[in-house]
């Protein structure tokens, strides 16, 4: 046994040594510039737009202000994703990022995958509005908060790229661009989406049958109470996986009410689910 014990240490050091990643360097965005020259989408892959964009605060500038040059003064900086409540900001309010990119190659048409930013945005790239989400406005009364996962493609006629992005909140105590953008070739947007819609709708129909087994459990023996609280803990981990995994919810229904939506993502992680984890770890050991 000592011997059998040793030689599987020994086999999960030379595993653990020897997989060392060969993945090409990824580019990061720096102070609204991201260069990838010396990446290709075909060989490489899609990529992440993540570090820092430029960003104006208490103004929505469109790509032809920029065009212009006549901006009365520099850009902060800020982390994508990321919020702007990390410059002292308040979450409600509105503002444009700015991101240029040198492509290796003119590319005919890209991708781009857009989950969801707090809380409504227009997007252009290379002065065409590619996606809204809500209504954009410099009266905070009059913005409508959306969540909408999009995909979109476009056409790039050049080997530069500039994205500016309209961002304005008045729902959310965190407001900004908080999670990532990922662009690459049609159908390496298009498959990589389908994919993870297909594995978050796959882990919630999985948990949908241990709820329906648990709860028939229940029904047939009904001191079998610990069967019951996993079956309700399944049903509510169902209901926040439609909310999180890929914005399944919103990705079918695009007019789903984020004050409700919400609501159930913060009942559901803060309270419900570590009740209903407590009483099935109750009845599992504890009741007679």
């Amino acid at each position: 046994m000592k011997r059998c014990f040793y030689l599987f240490n020994y086999v999960l050091l030379i595993l653990c040594f020897s997989c060392n990643s060969t993945e090409k360097y990824r580019p990061v965005v720096n102070n609204g510039y991201l260069d990838l020259s010396g990446w290709d989408f075909d060989k490489d892959g899609m990529i992440n737009l993540n570090g820092t964009w430029e960003f104006y605060w208490n103004n929505l500038y469109t790509p032809h202000d920029f065009e212009k040059d006549t901006l009365g003064f520099k850009p902060d900086f800020l982390n994508v994703p990321g919020v702007w409540n990390s410059k002292n900001l308040p979450g409600n309010g509105f503002g444009t990022y700015r991101l240029k990119i040198k492509l290796n190659h003119d590319y005919d048409i890209l991708g781009i995958k857009l989950l969801d930013f707090s809380s409504s945005y227009n997007l252009w790239i290379n002065h065409e509005l590619v996606a809204t989400n809500g209504k954009i406005s410099s009266v905070l009364s009059e913005v409508k908060p959306q969540m909408h996962p999009q995909i979109k493609i476009f056409k790039v006629d050049s080997n530069k790229m500039e994205i500016v992005v309209q961002v304005a909140n008045s729902f959310h105590h965190k407001g900004g661009m908080w999670e990532s953008i990922r662009i690459g070739t049609q159908e390496q947007i298009v498959s990589a989406s389908g994919k993870n819609l297909i594995l978050a709708m796959f882990f919630a129909g999985t948990v949908f049958i241990l709820f329906i087994y648990h709860l028939w459990i229940y029904l047939l023996r009904r001191n079998e109470k610990a069967a019951l609280w996993f079956g309700i803990l399944c049903f509510i981990v169902l209901i926040r996986t439609l909310q999180i995994n890929e914005r399944i919810t919103y990705y079918f229904f695009p007019d789903f009410d984020l004050g409700i939506g919400y609501r159930i993502e913060y009942i559901t992680m803060f309270c419900l689910i570590p009740l209903s984890f407590v009483l099935y770890f109750f009845y599992l050991y504890y009741s007679n």
